[in-house]
């Protein structure tokens, strides 16, 4: 209470505290870190997907419905398409941006996780690959990668 009465004894209301967007906008930098680059290449682990050269998808690429989660670290992603099942190998997409128009949102200050360095894709964004996919193991598990290039839906 007493931190509210000014000299003479009248109460003096706080000042309104500024709205979220505003601090969300105040808090981020006015230029990308020379770490946060746009031409960084993204990946994105996916578990019990089985890729094959003669797939659908890697004649003609493909979508999802849903919001599209990558990150900047391969170990990341190798994390999450680790764990099949019934023997499939672990698919890695890395998606290979060329500039602005293909980059994702840093998502990484709502993250639980931000060390995870996450980037999300709207849904719908297509995703079409370049070039055979590469296949290597690593501490025991065979992957799979997919070069691919992203669209967004216009």
């Amino acid at each position: 209470k007493g931190a509210l009465l000014n000299k003479i004894g009248v109460f003096d209301p706080p000042a309104d505290p500024p709205e979220r967007s505003e601090q969300l906008r105040d808090d981020r930098p006015l230029h990308p870190s020379p770490a946060r680059s746009i031409d960084k290449d993204l990946w994105r682990g996916l578990a019990n997907v089985a890729v094959k050269e003669d797939d659908p998808f890697m004649k003609d690429g493909g979508t999802d419905y849903a919001p599209q989660s990558t990150t900047t670290s391969i170990k990341v992603a190798l994390m999450y398409s680790k764990f099949t099942v019934d023997g499939a190998s672990p698919v890695l997409l890395r998606i290979r941006n060329k500039g602005f128009r293909t980059q994702a949102a840093d998502v990484g200050y709502l993250s639980c996780f931000p060390t995870e360095e996450e980037r999300l894709y709207p849904p719908l964004t297509f995703f079409r690959p370049k070039g055979a996919p590469l296949h290597f193991a690593y501490q025991g598990t065979a992957f799979t990668i997919v070069n691919v290039r992203p669209s967004f839906p216009s």
